[in-house]
């Protein structure tokens, strides 16, 4: 749960100018796919150490899923593709890749 929080905080603060990395992207997918949860709390202390929330209560699901649905909205899916294909085995296992497809995968995050 906090390595996944640590990879969220990646997803929604790496600041690399135009570069998008893509790595960051495919542990978010192996994450929500083992059913990982996220320490919520955890994530929440990174993102105020960071600039990333200010909010005056605590971090909660549904605004980090929105944080989340705005990040991937805007997401340039080809540079990501293309960042983490060189790792991959099997280049082709990120071709579903899209927007969609990341949005889709928000509603199956747990947290703790």
């Amino acid at each position: 749960p906090d390595l996944f929080a640590g990879k969220i905080h990646a997803v929604l603060q790496r600041k690399w100018k135009s570069r998008v990395k893509g790595r960051d992207y495919y542990d978010f997918v192996w994450y929500v796919a083992r059913e990982v949860p996220v320490r919520l709390g955890h994530l929440e202390k990174r993102l105020r150490q960071s600039g990333g929330f200010a909010g005056k209560q605590s971090l909660k699901p549904e605004q980090l899923l929105e944080m989340l649905a705005q990040k991937l909205s805007t997401l340039d899916v080809k540079a990501a593709r293309q960042d983490v294909q060189p790792f991959l085995k099997d280049p082709k296992s990120v071709e579903l890749w899209s927007r969609e497809f990341f949005l889709s995968l928000l509603p199956r995050m747990e947290f703790v």
